[in-house]
């Protein structure tokens, strides 16, 4: 069953190991790297147990080039495990100081292109959202599938994932619209979905912040009912709070970990530190104690064992686990989109059952 965090693991005899922190400590990112660290700090302030635990800030300027000398930093300083960088493109460099050295690497990334042996993902991977929302639609009966997906690099993850589960679960895709992030893009791109012939079951319109939005309002702009077929909502931004207040999405569903205990982070932070927290806070208390609970329990077997534990971890973000080849699972439940905010209409398994990688 899954480890709750970061309490349950076993302790070790004493001492002190070091956790890194890389992330943008100044840049135009710099506040959301200063909140990642507060939220660490929270984790490690819960954390309980021996050996002691000293979390180790770097500032990667949010760059390719910061990241690399900030991770020499950490492995210098003797960092047993490094929390970090945000950005896909700052991991390889990461990887190329925290290899040799053996030291494991948890990135904010959802960039499951950078993920290898040691060099974990940890952000919510598109190809999972995708899976969910189809087996969602699935079980509801959906079988005619249209993509609307925007024409970038995102659109294409989304696609590349979308055709192949649409297709392991004996459903039909009808068409796949792309869009330019622009009015007339995404205007025409609903357009065409919403006149295919033969109608369709279910919609997943991708996009990434602005770009979904935008979408979105075409969706009953062109009579798409939501009531008739299913809206399905991927994006990278779902804690976005513009989602649940726009009145297009009413009746979407997305897959995303929208739980009461999101709410209870939310507030913890907001009372720690005096403002709200940002998307990937909650994400950055996670990687602290999974680090931590991970430093506790690899003893002799050593730390890839325990990162990789098939029973995974339960975190704030949900129930997750890390495969030896550095990507994640994650257990989301199923949110629809009504007046007055999100609703959980179907919760996932609270652990792995197959207890395989």
């Amino acid at each position: 069953m899954a480890t709750q965090l970061p309490d349950a693991a076993p302790t070790l005899p004493g001492g002190t190991a070091k956790i890194a922190a890389l992330v943008p400590l100044s840049g135009p990112n710099a506040a959301l790297g200063q909140s990642i660290i507060d939220a660490m700090q929270l984790a490690l302030n819960d954390s309980k147990g021996t050996p002691v635990i000293e979390l180790l800030p770097r500032d990667t300027g949010g760059t390719a080039e910061g990241a690399r000398r900030a991770a020499e930093s950490a492995v210098k300083a003797g960092a047993t495990l490094i929390v970090g960088p945000l950005l896909g493109a700052e991991v390889p460099a990461v990887a190329e100081i925290s290899r040799p050295a053996g030291v494991p690497v948890l990135s904010f990334t959802n960039n499951a292109a950078t993920a290898a042996p040691n060099v974990y993902v940890l952000g919510m991977l598109p190809q999972t959202q995708v899976e969910r929302l189809i087996g969602f639609a699935h079980s509801q009966s959906a079988r005619r599938y249209v993509l609307v997906t925007p024409d970038d690099l995102y659109g294409k993850i989304i696609e590349d994932s979308f055709r192949p589960v649409v297709t392991a679960m004996g459903g039909q895709i009808v068409a796949v619209e792309r869009y330019a992030p622009n009015m007339n893009g995404a205007s025409g791109a609903v357009k065409r979905a919403a006149g295919v012939g033969g109608g369709m079951d279910a919609l997943l319109l991708a996009g990434n912040g602005d770009t979904l939005l935008l979408a979105s309002t075409f969706v009953p702009y062109y009579d798409i009912d939501s009531k008739q077929t299913k809206v399905l909502i991927a994006t990278v931004g779902w804690d976005d709070p513009r989602l649940q207040q726009e009145a297009a999405l009413y009746g979407a569903y997305m897959a995303a970990p929208l739980t009461p205990k999101r709410e209870d982070f939310a507030r913890r932070f907001k009372q720690a530190y005096n403002h709200d927290a940002p998307l990937l806070a909650s994400l950055g208390y996670d990687a602290a104690a999974l680090a931590a609970a991970a430093i506790r329990e690899a003893g002799a077997s050593g730390m890839t064992v325990a990162l990789t534990n098939p029973s995974g971890f339960e975190g704030y973000d949900g129930v997750f686990r890390l495969k030896p080849d550095g990507v994640n699972q994650r257990l989301l439940p199923i949110v629809q989109f009504q007046r007055g905010g999100a609703k959980i209409v179907e919760t996932p398994p609270n652990r792995f059952t197959d207890l395989t990688q």
